[in-house]
């Protein structure tokens, strides 16, 4: 109670009274005497028991998945040992694959609200209910990966976009200032630089390590058990990745700066027949960065939440540069795992669960395949199968037999499906 007290007289006097309010009163008009307020954490025994019953209540309802981690901490609010480092907490029942429910898909997050309270927040992360291979899958880790890394690096990008933009503007004015001729168009070019090359390689090699190690964390606990020095297995850093990931930021770079050069050429060959004015050239040499740079307000990575990419500015341009070979990293490393796993991992199901935007001829058919993992077409089946693809591999291990694997009729239409340059 004295400590209670403390509390209210430290929050109400100091922190509100004396610190927060006239900060507001410097900054803002406030109207109605309606001030935010800061309040200290609970930390009675009660609200210690209310928190874990949330928790288990959560678990129960399948909202939250339970992992050693958060095992722990519940035992400790309940003052229970923690586990032993040989147990690990037994997965609910899986029901049989031919069996399995129709409960609506949800990966839930957790969000602080303008009051400062947390709530959960659900998102739907498909059409189907996911099989016993996905529900052992961190599709909110993932998820956080197509959108908040995508972001960062995007904007990044749009960045380094923007002072290649106006370096290139400031090179035209240069060229516009004594007679333009077709001898001095000719040699011009756009370099978007080292950079942005060196950013797209990082991307990709950061993206391939999160695949690892989210797919390590699928692996049933009894063969990540087995293989707990699998980090240290040869070929489990992404060595021949590296060196495609930087062929890949290489040719993606060049794609760009040809794309440029082309149509910064056009303007300034229309400028020379045309007579336009000077500030009408810069102008359209602005346009055409537009669908790489854009209106940040206008222009993102799309996805649960996100405008589709058709109702964006030209959005399809950078996205589609980044987000393809972002989906092929991330399933490399995953497919790392599998390789890394020998034996233990026999094979992989198509999963487009996250595929908001599945193509109805491509990933909605592949959805679902499984296949082995010596089958010599598994890695033409292997996501990116579009453009903007988020399909992935899921593993499926001696853990999961029995299992029934599709036909080679099925995985031969499959593999038809997939257009020629994703093969």
């Amino acid at each position: 109670m004295v400590i209670g007290q403390l509390r209210q007289d430290l929050a109400k006097t100091i922190i509100n009274d004396q610190i927060i309010k006239p900060l507001i009163d410097m900054n803002y008009e406030v109207t109605g005497g309606n001030y935010p307020t800061f309040h200290f954490r609970e930390i009675t025994e009660e609200h210690k028991h209310t928190v874990f019953k949330m928790w288990s209540q959560a678990v129960k309802d399948g909202v939250l998945i339970k992992t050693r981690d958060d095992e722990n901490k519940a035992r400790g609010m309940i003052e229970f040992e923690p586990l032993p480092d040989e147990e690990e907490p037994e997965d609910p029942d899986m029901p049989p694959e031919e069996e399995e429910d129709d409960d609506e898909i949800v990966v839930a997050e957790v969000v602080v609200d303008k009051k400062g309270k947390k709530a959960p927040v659900l998102f739907q992360v498909g059409r189907r209910p996911l099989s016993r291979f996905e529900k052992r899958v961190d599709f909110a880790a993932i998820e956080r990966v197509f959108t908040n890394d995508l972001t960062e690096v995007d904007n990044t990008l749009r960045r380094l976009l923007g002072e290649t933009m106006r370096s290139t503007i400031r090179r035209v004015q240069d060229l516009l200032r004594t007679p333009l001729t077709a001898s001095r168009i000719s040699p011009f070019s756009i370099n978007v630089g080292q950079e942005v090359m060196d950013t797209l390689n990082d991307f990709l090699d950061q993206t391939w390590r999160k695949g690892r190690d989210g797919a390590l964390k699928e692996l049933p606990f009894k063969i990540r058990r087995e293989i707990e020095d699998i980090k240290r297995f040869a070929g489990f850093e992404p060595l021949e990745a590296l060196d495609f990931f930087e062929a890949q930021s290489l040719e993606i770079k060049g794609l760009i700066d040809a794309d440029l050069t082309k149509k910064a050429k056009q303007e300034l060959f229309e400028h020379l027949s045309g007579g336009r004015a000077t500030t009408e050239t810069i102008d359209e040499l602005r346009k055409i960065f537009e669908p790489y740079i854009g209106d940040p307000e206008k222009i993102g990575p799309s996805g649960p939440g996100r405008p589709k990419a058709e109702n964006l500015l030209l959005a399809h341009r950078l996205e589609n540069i980044i987000r393809t070979p972002m989906t092929g990293a991330l399933n490399e490393g995953r497919l790392a795992v599998g390789d890394a796993a020998g034996d233990f991992v026999i094979g992989y199901e198509y999963s487009a669960i996250l595929d908001t935007r599945v193509t109805q001829e491509i990933c909605a058919k592949l959805d679902g395949l499984k296949i082995r993992k010596d089958d010599p077409r598994l890695r033409k089946l292997k996501p990116v199968n579009h453009f903007q693809c988020r399909s992935l591999y899921i593993m499926i291990t001696t853990e999961d037999l029995p299992v029934k694997f599709s036909t080679d009729a099925a995985i031969d239409a499959g593999v038809r499906r997939v257009p020629k340059g994703f093969r």
